[in-house]
This record gives structure tokens, sequence and C-alpha cells, in this order.
């Protein structure tokens, strides 16, 4: 069996009126005018006076925004002084919100307001991890600009490079390639992301992972297992062939003792398993 790694993948009161010629919507600027409201009131507060219970609205109206994704609403509020870092209760900030729905807009305005850019989850993921995700490159362009870290690590070892190779995205594992992301670096199983991609039957991932020079097609994780018998045991027929094609070798066995054709013997896949002999036939006599 292949074994598997486990997948995860964090006031001022200063008053901006609108202007006529760029009027807010109705419902941010009636959130605009509470925070205003409430946060100046607070402001005029003894410092040992208790909060008043009007403050509660103004962090459920920025948690509601963040839950629902209401992009505008957050961008008037941060306008007007909310803190850019404030995070829903799983931890995920606006930034990360703003990155995996590739909102250039948003995005710059949190960074301009301070957002920390390698801020994290509970995991460990950053606003980079989320972009990977929706494959954002425009959102990731502005953050590794912002600093960044493209090779950051969140739990179990998981990259940016390695949730976009996981979900397949194509073009944001090239931009990362290109902005010097480690296209070796595993998880704590030994996972590389040519694994991911290959476990995940994302056959343009691969291809891109496989272009660059730095990737070995025969690494292999703490089971012995390479990308040839991942993508064999799940019967992912057009990898295994372009996996042969950069010259994995189908004779590497894992730490059971099985070649990729023996894994796909045991899974059934019988294309893939005469494919996987051909190969070794063909790897045999060029050897003499």
């Amino acid at each position: 069996r292949i074994r598997r790694g486990r997948e995860s993948a964090p006031e001022s009161c200063a008053h901006m009126p609108p202007t006529a010629s760029s009027p807010l919507p109705l419902l941010p600027a009636l959130i605009a005018c509470l925070f205003l409201a409430v946060s100046c009131t607070a402001s005029h507060q003894p410092p040992e006076s208790p909060a008043r219970p009007e403050t509660q609205p103004l962090s459920d109206a920025w948690l509601t925004a963040l839950r629902d994704r209401d992009l505008e609403t957050l961008d008037v509020m941060l306008s007007i002084g909310a803190t850019p870092d404030r995070e829903l209760p799983d931890g995920k900030t606006a930034l990360m919100v703003a990155a995996q729905a590739d909102d250039e807009r948003l995005v710059r305005h949190l960074l301009e307001a301070g957002a920390t850019v390698d801020a994290t989850n509970a995991n460990g993921g950053t606003a980079l991890m989320y972009a990977a995700i929706g494959g954002a490159v425009t959102a990731g362009r502005l953050l590794l600009e912002s600093g960044a870290d493209v090779n950051a690590q969140a739990r179990f070892g998981w990259t940016a490079l390695m949730v976009a190779s996981a979900k397949g995205q194509a073009d944001f594992i090239d931009f990362l390639l290109r902005a010097g992301a480690d296209p070796e670096a595993c998880d704590t199983y030994g996972w590389s992301p040519l694994m991911r991609a290959a476990s995940g039957g994302h056959l343009a991932a691969v291809e891109r992972l496989l272009a660059d020079s730095r990737v070995d097609p025969d690494s292999a994780q703490e089971s012995g297992a390479t990308a040839l018998h991942i993508a064999a045991g799940l019967g992912h027929e057009d990898i295994v062939q372009r996996l042969l094609a950069d010259g994995a070798d189908p004779a590497l066995v894992d730490q059971e003792g099985r070649t990729p054709r023996d894994v796909a013997a045991l899974q059934e896949h019988g294309e893939i398993e005469e494919i996987l002999r051909r190969a070794e036939t063909a790897n045999i006599q060029h050897m003499r």
C-alpha cells in the first residue's frame, strides 16, 4: 500500500467621510457609521471604564464580513481604521481571504494598512498558501513583493508549492518556481510536490514540475514509494506515461519490495501494468 501523508493544508477615530464623487454603498456606509460612533465613544471613556455593550457590533460586523467574504465592507472598515489582522474564529485573516479570492484591490489595501504578510492560522498556513489554493497569481505576486516567504512551511511541512501541486494549480506552480520555491522540499512524511500532483491526478501540474531541472522523478517518500508508484497505484495512466517519458525508473522498489508494476497489478490496473512491464523490458535491453 502506498502510505498517504496527512494533509492539513491565523483604532483610531479618524473620520473619513465619503465625497460626492465617490459615495459609499448603503450597507458599507451603515457599518462605517456604526464603527465611527462606537470607536469615538469608546475613546472618550476613562481607561478604567468597562467596555460598553456597543462595542460588540463592531467585532460582529468585521467577522461577518470576513466569513461572507464581503470584500467591499472590509475595505470600507479598513479605510476608517479597522485592524487589518483581525481574524475569523478559525484564525483565517482578511489577507488570507483576499489572497485566495485573488482580490488585488483588497490585498493591496490590507498590505498598505499594515497586514502581516506571513501571519499564520492555527495550522501554520499563510496568505500565500491560500493564494495557492485558488491559483491566485496576482495576489501571490503582491504578497511576495511585500516580503512573503515563498518556502514557508505550515503544519506537517506543507509549503505553498505543495498546496498548489495538490490542488493542480499549474500556473501557480510556474509562478512559485520562478520566484524561488524549492520543488524538492518534502513534507513530514517525505512527500514531494511532484508526489502530491501525481496523487491528485493533475497531469499539467506534474508536467510543470518535471520541467524544472531540480525535480528528481525518482525521489521516494518514507515508505520508499516514488511518484511512479503513486500514479500506478491510483490508476493515473497519463501521469505514469509522462513520468516514464521523463526518465522515472520503473524498476525501483518500495520498502516492501514492490515495483510500480507490482503496485499497479495489486490495484488491478491492467493497462498500466502492461505499460510498466514494457518499460522495464526496455530498460533492461538498454542496459545490455
